[in-house]
């Protein structure tokens, strides 16, 4: 062996067992000349082969026979020595005190239904703070896009409410109600599935801490299982929840937009159909050009393409993005 001087845990000894190469490399001249004795190097081998393998000293029955005698020594003076008091649960190395469950130096070490449950509590709080963040971008999602149906739905009114006004005789228009009423009533299930979610939080969270508060370990570790399944279920909730909304409102909008068109050209038709019978009405002609243009425009995509750009680029979240994030979540949690 050629290596660097040192001591190598006194196991070795630089001449004896191997050459000696200073750092510097100041006596690589002499290195490299002693490697040319066959006969030193062969003895060198086996002295080293005898000190370090032949002996035994080295071996794992020696290591073990270390370890085996230190593990005797210590419990012949434990058994002299004062009892050990058992670990109290703040000594265990998971601060059960609080919901960060983050390690800290403990005087024994972990126990095993302690580390199953600091890795719970670590996974909680990851699930509910991508929860809390997910709930927000929701919000702003349901109200950017309710904007947008409302916006839809007031423009086909509108074409309708013109259409009965220029009739003849004059209709009167029968109140549509809500033009969306699957979207209404996805969202009013949700919040009740949302209502119904913050009180099971409320109920398994507390039973968290009254465990903590009782220092009841078995119960503890039953209520912060309750609470990872409860976390984990609000996952596939909201993950279920853009999905459906996203493909609601793309529905939707396609829906308004094809009876706005039917509407316009209901419009055209009818008031064209009154001027050519009584030229008297002539007075209708500009509407009637005004529909007509704003049809001519949705014929040519313009609209359409805009409604189109509004589901691809303005809510994407609403369609790809929306299934995307659910097959995120759900892959994260592997379910």
């Amino acid at each position: 062996m050629v290596l660097f001087a040192g001591r190598y845990s006194d196991a070795i000894l630089p001449d004896e067992h191997f050459i000696a190469l200073e750092k510097d490399f100041s006596n690589v001249d002499d290195v490299l000349r002693r490697l040319d004795d066959i006969p030193a190097l062969e003895a060198m081998t086996e002295r080293a082969y005898a000190h370090l393998v032949a002996s035994g000293r080295f071996s794992y029955r020696a290591f073990f026979g270390m370890v085996s005698a230190a593990a005797t020594q210590r419990m012949k003076r434990s058994r002299t020595a004062k009892a050990v008091k058992p670990a109290e649960p703040e000594d265990s190395g998971l601060a059960l005190r609080d919901w960060t469950g983050y390690e800290r130096p403990s005087k024994l070490p972990e126990r095993p239904e302690h580390f199953r449950m600091r890795l719970s509590l670590a996974e909680i709080r990851l699930l509910r703070g991508e929860d809390e963040r997910l709930t927000a971008g929701f919000a702003d999602h349901r109200s950017l896009l309710l904007a947008n149906l409302a916006g839809q739905a007031a423009g086909l009114q509108a074409v309708r409410t013109e259409m009965a006004a220029k009739a003849d005789p004059p209709v009167e228009l029968v109140a549509s109600g809500d033009a969306v009423p699957d979207v209404t009533s996805f969202l009013k299930e949700s919040d009740n599935v949302d209502r119904d979610w913050i009180q099971r939080w409320t109920t398994v969270t507390g039973s968290v801490d009254a465990a903590l508060t009782r220092h009841d370990l078995t119960a503890l570790a039953s209520a912060i299982n309750d609470t990872l399944t409860a976390i984990r279920d609000r996952y596939k909730i909201i993950g279920e929840k853009y999905t459906v909304f996203g493909s609601l409102y793309e529905a939707n909008m396609k829906r308004l937009a094809e009876e706005t068109v039917d509407a316009q050209k209901g419009f055209v038709q009818a008031v064209s159909a009154q001027i050519l019978t009584d030229p008297r009405k002539i007075g209708l002609v500009v509407p009637v050009v005004r529909q007509s243009t704003r049809l001519a425009s949705l014929w040519a995509g313009s609209a359409l393409q805009r409604l189109q750009a509004g589901v691809a680029s303005k809510a994407p979240r609403a369609t790809a993005l929306y299934r995307r994030i659910a097959n995120n979540l759900r892959g994260r949690i592997g379910i």
